[in-house]
């Protein structure tokens, strides 16, 4: 699992990942990317350090939920977002595409 790796290399306690539940797969965008995988990976690492956090401090462990779909809305947003009725021009660079 990625989140797996994300949490070593970074040297933090794997015992906080007993805290963790990601609900969905991948593939769930027609890519052959795993963008699922990476965006919910990120916020789930991101929603740990902050359960340690708060631990930290309060001495209370929370519970971190993370959804694939959820967390693939939020990678992509930009797609969401309206002005005016419309999308928001120049979302994507010429020549790159991001």
């Amino acid at each position: 699992m990625l989140l797996d790796h994300l949490w070593s290399v970074t040297g933090c306690d794997p015992a906080l990942l007993d805290h963790l539940s990601i609900d969905g797969n991948d593939p769930s965008l027609p890519s052959v990317l795993r963008v699922g995988t990476l965006a919910s990976a990120s916020i789930a690492a991101t929603g740990l350090a902050a359960a340690e956090c708060f631990r930290l401090r309060t001495g209370r462990m929370q519970r971190v939920n993370v959804s694939v779909r959820r967390a693939l809305a939020a990678f992509r947003s930009e797609r969401y977002l309206r002005v005016d009725n419309g999308l928001l021009p120049g979302l994507r660079h010429p020549v790159t595409g991001f």
